[in-house]
């Protein structure tokens, strides 16, 4: 004799699902997507992106000599960069922009956003700088940061009940 659960299981995840949605308020995935935007500042910062969401993490393609002299020749650069180094910081708006841009039930955007000083939009900005260096996805580690940030949070509040 058999006794199938494959459908119970579905029910049970399917279940898990809708309590993590109903679980995470508006304002508790405001704070999961603001931390997702500051993972994705820092690694830029220190010089690399992420081709694909939920991969390695890849140093971002050098610059070119040309383009270092022109940034030698800027003058106004961000306090977190060189004019040899390559982590989109420029003037620092581009990364600075970064923010949640909507949240909805069990599901947080983050991305670019604002007008700049060189009347071009962040968002522009982004497209244009990820096509040689894509920087905006998360990378594997730091989805399983952000992961065990949540499950910890489930596990307090199924706890507290």
């Amino acid at each position: 004799m058999s006794y199938k659960i494959t459908s119970n299981i579905k029910k049970a995840f399917q279940n898990i699902r809708k309590d993590i949605r109903r679980t995470y308020s508006i304002e508790e995935m405001e704070a999961i997507g603001e931390a997702a935007s500051e993972m994705v500042r820092v690694r830029t910062r220190l010089g690399y992106g992420v081709k694909k969401p939920n991969t390695k993490r890849e140093r971002l393609k050098k610059l070119s000599e040309e383009y270092i002299e022109t940034r030698k020749d800027f003058g106004a650069l961000s306090e977190f960069t060189t004019p040899a180094r390559s982590n989109l910081t420029r003037t620092g708006q581009l990364l600075e922009s970064i923010a949640v841009l909507e949240v909805t039930e069990g599901n947080v955007e983050i991305g670019p956003q604002g007008a700049r000083d060189d009347n071009m939009t962040n968002e522009k900005l982004a497209e244009h700088v990820s096509v040689a260096r894509p920087f905006i996805s998360l990378s594997n580690l730091e989805v399983k940061k952000l992961v065990r940030f949540i499950e910890k949070n489930i596990i307090k509040k199924v706890f507290r009940r």
